[in-house]
């Protein structure tokens, strides 16, 4: 049986053959769910922002142009933004828990050497909780650090950043997913490096 293009199910998917959209939706779902996870922080909201990313994908596929880049890469950075959009709305809803001030002070007095690999640790592990919750909390702080910077880098750098530590592709598949040549995503994920780097610097002694 032949495979589907990307370009092929979108044709499919406007002349309306709601099978072609399945298709899309099983072929992305993990990408999808895991920019969701890494940005939500939890399994819950990553569930509702993929569903709601695939909503805004199919919304939008009339929108896509195969002549200026591929599916994926498309893909990617509406996914990308409808999850920067939704934590955006939830963070700015959410109050504080009343022990966030004493939490980061005690962060601010301790020395910290922050790794760009802690971004493709999401959680954190329930034995670490329940035998050093201290411990648990000061690891979730950090990835949300993370992913709070990772947040602010801006698409151009994030994704491709997303893609090695998050996927564990490599420069010529990253080149591939995105259709950029392998050479620019090698200088946007140094560039981008660096720039997570300047953001979390705060966390460094």
């Amino acid at each position: 049986m032949n495979r589907h293009t990307d370009e092929e199910l979108v044709s499919l998917c406007l002349a309306g053959r709601k099978d072609a959209f399945d298709e899309i939706v099983q072929r992305y779902q993990k990408p999808v769910f895991k920019i969701a996870y890494t940005l939500a922080g939890n399994y819950e909201d990553a569930s509702d922002w993929s569903q709601d990313s695939f909503l805004q994908i199919y919304r939008s596929l009339k929108s896509f142009d195969a002549e200026k880049g591929k599916f994926f890469s498309w893909l990617y950075r509406v996914a990308h933004n409808v999850c920067i959009n939704k934590k955006a709305q939830r963070d700015g809803a959410r109050p504080k828990k009343a022990t966030a001030d004493e939490f980061e002070q005690e962060q601010e007095s301790k020395a910290r050497i922050v790794s760009i690999e802690s971004i493709a640790e999401p959680t954190v592990p329930e034995s670490d909780v329940k035998s050093n919750p201290q411990a648990a909390l000061e690891a979730a702080g950090l990835q949300e650090e993370i992913r709070t910077a990772l947040a602010r880098l801006g698409e151009k750098y994030s994704v491709p950043i997303m893609l090695q530590y998050i996927e564990g592709l490599s420069y010529k598949e990253i080149s591939e997913r995105l259709g950029l040549p392998q050479s620019t995503i090698e200088t946007r994920l140094f560039r981008g490096k660096k720039m997570l780097q300047k953001e979390l610097q705060h966390l460094k002694k």
